[in-house]
């Protein structure tokens, strides 16, 4: 990056990798990645697949608002 920045930038000398600064930003990645990873996983092991797949079962559809909400959802996906 440092090769690559304009001449006329100031001081492009004293750019350099601080590895502390890396080390310490990959081990709060790493623990953020954990924590908000454990969170949905601890919610999921506490549903029974088995009765919530036959409360919904085939063709079950949850109505015409829940059908706007979803199609809403994917088309903000999509566009982002």
């Amino acid at each position: 990056m440092v090769k690559a920045a304009p001449a006329s930038l100031p001081r492009v000398s004293d750019i350099t990798l601080d590895w502390h600064v890396l080390v310490f930003t990959f081990v709060v990645s790493l623990l953020s990645d954990v924590l908000f990873g454990l969170v949905p996983i601890s919610k999921l092991a506490r549903i029974n697949l088995n009765e919530t797949l036959k409360k919904s079962g085939r063709g079950a559809s949850g109505g015409i608002r829940r059908h706007k909400t979803r199609s809403t959802l994917v088309v903000v996906e999509v566009a982002l």
